[in-house]
């Protein structure tokens, strides 16, 4: 019993393919004795008529006749989903590396409280305000807002809405963030006093 070649040439739209296999003399095409099968498309076979063949084509399935591959990634841009991005979305967040602001952490709502360009997934200090994430007791504090060490603004500590049991314990709360604020260094003595100047004035808690 020895081993027998077959070909058989198989003709498609498109091109041809031949398709060889050796098989145990005296057994079948399609039967148990086959050893091995190989498909090789024939040269010069072009699916999506560009004009490049399909093993020179970067893109063999969509028409791209220029084969532009913008990121050199082996993927034309015409089947690119990331064109600019030779990692190809590597975080699988949906967003591709050139325009994600976590480009190596998955965040698909692409967060950024305080609009830097990176997204809150992967920026150490979201609101900006110079405290750490893991420190900062009021991670989303306002721009416009002075933070102290505790990440926290005079207007999260002693909010307006918040239920005082009267207008002085209100007055008595911003007093003492702007206390510890001026103290810090961040605020001046005119602006300490006007801060008080405004609660002692204002409605909170009457």
């Amino acid at each position: 019993m020895g081993w027998t070649l077959y070909e058989h040439e198989v003709v498609a739209r498109g091109g041809s393919a031949r398709l060889a296999f050796t098989s145990l003399t005296g057994g079948t095409p399609c039967g148990p004795a086959v050893d091995a099968i190989s498909l090789r498309a024939a040269a010069g076979d072009d699916r999506d008529e560009d004009g490049v063949p399909d093993d020179e084509d970067n893109c063999p399935e969509e028409a791209n006749p220029d084969q532009a591959d913008s990121d050199d990634d082996g993927n034309g841009d015409a089947c690119d989903g990331c064109p600019e991005d030779p990692e190809d979305d590597a975080d699988e967040d949906g967003a591709c590396g050139d325009v994600d602001n976590c480009p190596d952490v998955d965040n698909e709502d692409q967060l950024d409280f305080d609009e830097d360009g990176a997204g809150d997934a992967c920026d150490a200090d979201d609101d900006d305000d110079g405290v750490d994430d893991d420190d900062d007791g009021c991670p989303e504090t306002p721009e416009d807002e002075v933070a102290g060490d505790d990440g926290c603004s005079i207007e999260q500590l002693c909010p307006c809405e918040a239920e005082w049991r009267n207008h002085g314990a209100y007055v008595s709360c911003v007093a003492h963030a702007a206390k510890t604020l001026r103290r810090a260094g961040l605020i001046s003595g005119a602006e300490k006093g006007a801060i008080q100047s405004s609660a002692a004035k204002s409605d909170c808690g009457r």
